[in-house]
């Protein structure tokens, strides 16, 4: 008889404040199941702007359209930007939240090379839309333990 190993169980990671460091594999899976997001960045004010987009995760990119206004001006100048998704159950205190930073720039749909069969947030024929893609650097998750979590009083 052939004694086997069991297989390997991931160990489970938490960073200070008590939440579950997700895997960027777990990250990756959210990115891809998820059709709403946020895209954060700096606007021509210097201010930070978060905006929601209807997006696509593929091939390790986030698509989104943009009309002409902060979000595409952004993407003209090669932007450094955040892009956020994020799920919670009230009723069982569960959630999750996944961040990806990186480079947005504008890109033509033909250089995608597939159909990524994406409406845009803001659908209006008075305004063309273009397609701006995120080049992730970093993909990082968390997940709020499960039950309900009492706040901290300092």
């Amino acid at each position: 008889m052939r004694f086997e190993e069991p297989p390997a169980v991931r160990q489970r990671r938490f960073d200070e404040s008590g939440m579950e460091i997700l895997a960027e594999s777990t990250c990756v899976r959210i990115l891809h199941d998820q059709s709403l997001g946020r895209v954060g960045f700096i606007d021509d004010d210097g201010e930070p702007l978060v905006l929601p987009v209807s997006y696509r995760f593929h091939r390790r990119r986030v698509y989104f359209y943009s009309s002409e206004g902060a979000k595409l001006r952004a993407a003209t100048r090669g932007a450094r930007v955040c892009f956020e998704v994020d799920g919670w159950n009230p009723a069982t205190g569960d959630g999750w939240s996944v961040l990806v930073k990186g480079v947005c720039r504008p890109v033509e749909e033909e250089e995608v090379g597939f159909d990524l069969d994406l409406r845009p947030w803001l659908r209006t024929a008075l305004r063309p839309m273009k397609l701006v893609e995120i080049v992730p650097e970093e993909i990082s998750g968390r997940r709020l333990p499960s039950g309900p979590v009492a706040p901290e009083w300092d």
